[in-house]
């Protein structure tokens, strides 16, 4: 039975290096025919961390290797963004002897395996290669299973970081300006006694009001019990500190026991925008938001639209 290829990017400028993945793959080919398990691979090469980027933007790939010396210093900070952008690829380290403990920080910062040059042979790279596939695709599978907090159906905190910091940078490459806008429930002054089910029902109230304002262009997620954040398009509207229309969610009442009312809570929603800038980060703008909101403390219960 045939298998899909699998598609292999190599980071090499050093023609020994090249040569000798190439050579590598080229007995894989060749053993193929008596060890089933061995998937064909389809291998390219780019000379420069630029160039590599560019090609796994332009195609999907299943592996990266990387040689640790194209990268000047920056492996880390490589492996970072390619984790921000490709986060279901699999990424090797070629490394030299003198290089391993770096190798080794890196597979702890998430890279699935690195590989000694002087050690490189076909059955071991083949090895190496198919279960760091494995391990990527199990990783993105439970990424996936992590990605939506099921209170609000909006994407969970560390999603939402991952996604709409990818937002950000997106959109400041295109120079699309872009703002983060906070929402944040607080109990109303004079409100009764605090319950829990009161909080819930606000924020999946806040949630389904969210997803029905906005057209589905923009990143919404749960970052703390009591906090919705959202990335998108720069609008103009409002600015920093600023309160937008806010909705104020009253908590169902009930019979309680012995015919007690059970308790109910009041919530409103205060909102701070801030503009994206170059240079700072989503958790700086979220800090930014936060404390426009500490500085501007009123909860105006209004209808969200």
């Amino acid at each position: 039975m045939s298998r899909r290829p699998l598609q292999v990017l190599a980071l090499a400028a050093d023609p020994d290096g090249i040569q000798l993945l190439q050579e590598a793959f080229e007995e894989l080919r060749e053993l193929q025919f008596t060890r089933p398990w061995l998937a064909p691979v389809e291998f390219n090469v780019a000379e420069s961390p630029a160039e590599a980027l560019s090609m796994l933007s332009a195609r999907g790939y299943d592996a990266l290797i990387s040689d640790l010396n194209l990268l000047g210093g920056s492996g880390h900070a490589f492996l970072r963004r390619v984790q921000e952008e490709f986060p279901e690829l699999a990424v090797l380290f070629l490394v030299d002897g003198g290089q391993e403990g770096e190798g080794f920080s890196l597979v702890r910062r998430g890279a699935q395996d690195c590989l000694l040059k002087g050690e490189l042979d076909c059955l071991p790279l083949a090895r190496s290669l198919r279960f760091a596939v494995e391990r990527a695709r199990i990783r993105a599978a439970l990424r996936a299973n992590c990605l939506f907090d099921p209170l609000t159906g909006l994407y969970a905190e560390r999603a939402f970081f991952d996604l709409a910091g990818r937002y950000l940078r997106i959109a400041a490459r295109a120079g699309q300006p872009a703002e983060v806008r906070l929402f944040a429930l607080r109990r109303r002054e004079g409100a009764g006694p605090s319950c829990g089910g009161g909080a819930d029902l606000a924020l999946i109230t806040l949630a389904e009001t969210l997803k029905a304002r906005f057209c589905g262009l923009e990143v919404a997620g749960r970052i703390s019990a009591l906090e919705i954040a959202l990335v998108a398009a720069r609008t103009g509207e409002g600015g920093q500190g600023e309160d937008l229309p806010a909705a104020a969610v009253r908590a169902p009442e009930g019979d309680g026991e012995k015919g007690e009312s059970a308790p109910g809570g009041d919530y409103a929603v205060v909102t701070a925008v801030v503009g994206a800038a170059p240079g700072r980060s989503l958790e700086e703008l979220i800090a930014a938001a936060r404390a426009a909101m500490c500085e501007n403390r009123r909860a105006r219960p209004v209808t969200l639209r």
